[in-house]
């Protein structure tokens, strides 16, 4: 139970972390800017951790704000944050936009698929199997604090892998531990089940009390 509450407590935490807080009214126009050509953030990583920023081959931004009027559609540039998310010249907001920041909703998606137990039983086994390692960033100091995570090196077609990104795709690697805790949850219903049927037809029998059975005792009033 400890290991099923400690899996619980991580895909909360991430599920948590991975939120951000929107800015468009829904039409993919900033609240309020009537679809004005302007300065427009994108979604960056799913979750933002300080000193976080990769250079990842946008042009840095030099005056450049998000919600300031710009002159050329498509142009990008790297603000440098830990989210890394970059600024967009565009009349809509790039997050609001198909491809853009997730949506959860059926309405945006297809191809959906609900997964069976066998399907279940595949990603807990995939998600038991990562071997965690602690590390440090090549770029940080001997002092600093170490993380802890698995290595995508090897792992590049699992669904919580973004290889094109060289990350962990942070929503499908807690997904995988819903299943896992899924999974968990359907095996100890079953242990549980099969225990009450095993007490009951031990205390069913004559003088079955403190007889053991497989291990198990059977007790007055079980």
């Amino acid at each position: 139970m400890d290991r099923l509450r400690a899996i619980l407590l991580m895909a909360a935490i991430v599920a948590g972390c991975g939120a951000k807080a929107g800015f468009g009214n829904g039409s993919g126009d900033l609240e309020g800017d009537g679809g004005a050509l302007l300065w427009r953030q994108t979604c960056g990583d799913p979750v933002c951790r300080l000193g976080g920023h990769r250079d990842h081959g946008v042009p840095r931004c030099t005056v450049e704000t998000a919600g300031k009027q710009c002159t050329t559609p498509g142009t990008t540039c790297d603000p440098g944050n830990d989210c890394n998310e970059d600024l967009v010249c565009s009349t809509t907001d790039p997050r609001q936009q198909a491809g853009g920041c997730p949506i959860s909703r059926a309405s945006y998606k297809k191809d959906i698929h609900f997964l069976s137990d066998r399907d279940l039983e595949s990603y807990r086994d995939q998600l038991l199997a990562l071997p965690l390692a602690t590390y440090r960033y090549k770029e940080a100091s001997p002092e600093s604090r170490l993380h802890l995570g698995f290595l995508i090196d090897g792992h590049e077609s699992l669904a919580c892998v973004q290889p094109e990104r060289d990350q962990v795709d942070l929503y499908g690697y807690a997904s995988m531990a819903v299943a896992t805790l899924q999974v968990q949850a359907r095996e100890i219903d079953e242990l549980k089940k099969e225990i009450a049927e095993l007490r009951a037809a031990i205390g069913g029998r004559p003088g079955s009390n403190g007889v053991k059975a497989r291990g198990l005792t059977a007790k007055p009033g079980l």
